[in-house]
This record gives C-alpha cells, sequence and structure tokens, in this order.
C-alpha cells in the first residue's frame, strides 16, 4: 500500500484550519517495546516519530511524490536525549536524511517548526524516573532496532497543547 493511501485511510485528516502535525507510526513497536521492558524503562503505548509540529497552515499536506512507494522509510537509533524544561521527556536521536527531506518540504510549503531546529527523534517517555541513569539509557539505545516507519498521517494541531 503506498504511503498516501495510509495516510488517507488512517488518522483524522488535516483541515486547514489550523496548524498541522504530520509523523509516522512504528511499524517495529513490539521489538522497541520489548528492548524498553528488558531495560526496565516505560514507553509509551503511542510510539511515533514527528516529521512535523507547526502553529502555522500549510498550503499542501500531502506527502511529495518521492514519498509516495511502497518501501518502508527506516530510522538509525544514534543516541538518546532528555527533553524539556525538566529534562524529564526521553527520546532517542534518529539519523534518517528522508524524515529530514520532508521536514524540509513541509517548511518549504508554509508550516514553521515550533522548535528552533528539527532534530529526528522517537519520544520514549513523557516522565522519565529521575533513577535512571545516562548509562542506563546508554545500554538501552544499543539494543533498539532500526527503526521501521510506517503509517504516515497528518492532522490538525491542537492549538491548547502546551510542552511542559
Amino acid at each position: 500500500m503506498l504511503l498516501e493511501e495510509i495516510a488517507k485511510a488512517s488518522k483524522p485528516k488535516y483541515t486547514g484550519k489550523s496548524g498541522f502535525y504530520c509523523g509516522f507510526v512504528i511499524k517495529n513497536k513490539d521489538e522497541v517495546k520489548d528492548v524498553c521492558e528488558k531495560h526496565n524503562i516505560e514507553c509509551m503505548n503511542d510510539l511515533h516519530v514527528t516529521v512535523m509540529y507547526s502553529f502555522s497552515k500549510v498550503s499542501n499536506p500531502d506527502l511529495p511524490k518521492e514519498f509516495n512507494n511502497n518501501d518502508d522509510l527506516t530510522a538509525s537509533v544514534i543516541g538518546f536525549d532528555r527533553f524539556g524544561e525538566d529534562k524529564d521527556v526521553l527520546v532517542v536521536k534518529l539519523e534518517s536524511p528522508k524524515l529530514s527531506k520532508l521536514h524540509k518540504h513541509y517548511v518549504e510549503v508554509g508550516a514553521k517548526f515550533t522548535w528552533d531546529e528539527y532534530h529526528p527523534h522517537m519520544t520514549i517517555q513523557e516522565k522519565i524516573k529521575d533513577s535512571i541513569t545516562d548509562e542506563q539509557l546508554a545500554k538501552f539505545v544499543k539494543d533498539l532496532p532500526i527503526l521501521i516507519l510506517r503509517d504516515f498521517y497528518f492532522e490538525d494541531v491542537d492549538q491548547k497543547w502546551k510542552s511542559s
């Protein structure tokens, strides 16, 4: 199935009435969850990779033609970080030229990324325990598989959402 077809069949659609969000669901999320469990790290049920989070509207939410194929998009895990003011949001940093290219495409059609720079990542947990050390996280990251991204979706941004 083409990524564009998946987008049309999946989550809520982008109406163009507010900001724009798009991302991918992790196809091999069960593997990721197994690694989380192995390392006693609680992970989110809704594992995904954000491509764009913009309070601005976009002129065309559709995927560029080069992404309309049957190939899975992959992303390599290259590290971890702690996001948020309290540094309590655990993310794994990703490397994927295609994700960066897709992000740039949405900037070109009007999106304005909410943060200064786009860093491809997958959020693992929003309120990580202080007891989890960087050494534990480094071991965790080494065990994670290459992520297989599927089920591209786009929707309106919740204007009331605010990061903690």
